[in-house]
């Protein structure tokens, strides 16, 4: 357990955070595999340069009964990690993957996605930027006859992080 942004609290509180793949359909969701998330605060090898510290860590650890391979990984990477296990060593198919800000702000996390070649749509927050890739176009709506017609799009580097391989 360690003070940190719980979801389900809509706040920071002591909590522990559990990173899950799901399959939905319209019907029904399922989670079908799931990680612990260690927070750094709890991994002894991120505090190395202060011995008390570490020491503390590993008493807290042995107590909890954390194995010791089990290390602090973002939780981004966690997802990944899973979606290989499940699209791998599972068999599942490569289903496109539906993430929130938390895991869509993550630059790795949506490279991971592409190399993988898993079609995505994950939320970004409005401060997140990105590069539009060399060869996009700008898009214009049709005009409606309301107002005086807007005038052409021109470039920008905003895009949409919905992909296809």
């Amino acid at each position: 357990m360690a003070r940190m942004y719980c979801g389900a609290l809509g706040k920071r509180g002591n909590c522990q955070i559990g990173v899950s793949v799901n399959l939905a359909s319209e019907k029904a969701s399922s989670a079908i595999d799931w990680r612990l998330f260690i927070p750094e605060s709890w991994d002894d090898a991120k505090h190395g340069d202060d011995p008390l510290m570490a020491g503390a860590i590993v008493r807290r650890r042995a107590q909890a009964k954390i194995p010791d391979e089990e290390r602090h990984r973002e939780k981004w990477r966690l997802a990944l990690d899973m979606l290989d296990e499940v699209t791998g060593e599972w068999g599942l198919p490569g289903l496109p993957v539906t993430a929130d800000a938390g895991y869509g702000d993550a630059t790795g996390f949506r490279q991971g996605l592409t190399y993988r070649g898993l079609l995505y749509a994950v939320a970004v927050n409005a401060t997140t930027s990105a590069q539009q890739p060399a060869d996009a176009e700008p898009a214009r709506a049709p005009y409606r006859g309301r107002g005086p017609p807007r005038p052409p799009p021109t470039r920008t580097n905003q895009v949409t992080f919905a992909n296809s391989p």
